[in-house]
């Protein structure tokens, strides 16, 4: 499985269709001071399966760093990607992350 993408947001939900829809992706965290208490956020993923990943479940595992490479935060779960049907064409995979009162560090600037 390959990630594709990977971005912060204010906010991410899939609508009823299953489109993404991404508000606020981060750029610059901007802070009087680090670190700083970020109330609400979220991570945002695309992945690319391989043809003999569908319909399998996958283990997904997410670690935050600081700058001395120090574990701060780990997020981990499993997912199910969908099986692909006759004819059915591979599709991203999107998965968003709320994120509350993460801290953060100068390496995010």
């Amino acid at each position: 499985m390959r990630l594709s993408m990977l971005l912060l947001a204010d906010y991410a939900a899939a609508d009823a269709s299953g489109k993404l829809n991404i508000l606020g992706a981060f750029t610059i965290i901007n802070a009087r001071q680090f670190p700083v208490l970020h109330p609400l956020m979220y991570l945002v993923m695309k992945f690319q399966p391989e043809l003999g990943e569908y319909g399998d479940a996958r283990q997904l595992q997410v670690e935050f760093l600081d700058e001395d490479g120090t574990k701060l935060h780990e997020i981990t779960g499993e997912f199910h990607v969908p099986q692909l049907m006759s004819g059915q064409r591979p599709e991203l995979m999107e998965k968003s992350i709320r994120l509350r009162t993460m801290g953060l560090s100068p390496l995010l600037r």
